[in-house]
């Protein structure tokens, strides 16, 4: 990877990023895209939150995470057999998607130190959402996101963040009841 003196930070960190994904990914035909909309991938194209200028540590791991997050999609995702074995309800379906996006990124995580990292950079963000941080009880949270937190510790032995909601209130001594 050449490296041009003329490039800003900002152009070295998407241009790095979007390598990263078609690495992890092994997929070099991706295409990487950045918006000010959310994450999300469509076929063999990514798109991440655009970095402001300023590039904050926090937000930077955060990016690399949802890269992270995209490129293990893609690397260990089966679109035709989860299209099959998807639920019809909404709420199933959601609580479905949601572990299988837990399951490729447990798989990533396992396989690299520097993966699992940034997965729990986006993790932390995710606890710190609005409407999220504040809930304390179970009723708080929408069950794809608490079968997705609880999916995310039974497959990485990883608890959530320390300060983060938990998915059935705050955690006590003692194993969650």
């Amino acid at each position: 990877m050449q490296f041009s003196s003329d490039e800003s930070p900002l152009e070295l960190l998407k241009r790095v990023t979007s390598a990263a994904v078609r690495a992890v990914a092994h997929a070099p035909e991706v295409t990487v895209t950045y918006s000010s909309g959310p994450p999300g991938i469509s076929g063999t194209d990514v798109t991440l939150p655009q970095p402001s200028r300023a590039l904050p540590m926090g937000e930077v791991s955060c990016l690399r995470g949802e890269a992270d997050a995209g490129a293990l999609r893609l690397r260990y995702h089966d679109e035709k057999l989860h299209r099959r074995r998807r639920p019809s309800g909404p709420s199933a379906r959601a609580v479905f998607d949601a572990i299988e996006q837990v399951r490729v990124e447990a798989l990533g995580a396992r396989r690299m130190a520097g993966v699992a990292a940034n997965l729990e950079a986006v993790e932390a963000a995710r606890c710190r959402r609005p409407g999220l941080e504040a809930a304390l009880t179970k009723d708080d949270v929408p069950p794809a996101e608490v079968m997705r937190r609880l999916a995310r510790e039974a497959f990485t032995g990883h608890p959530l963040p320390a300060g983060g909601p938990h998915p059935v209130g705050p955690r006590t001594s003692g194993p969650p009841g």
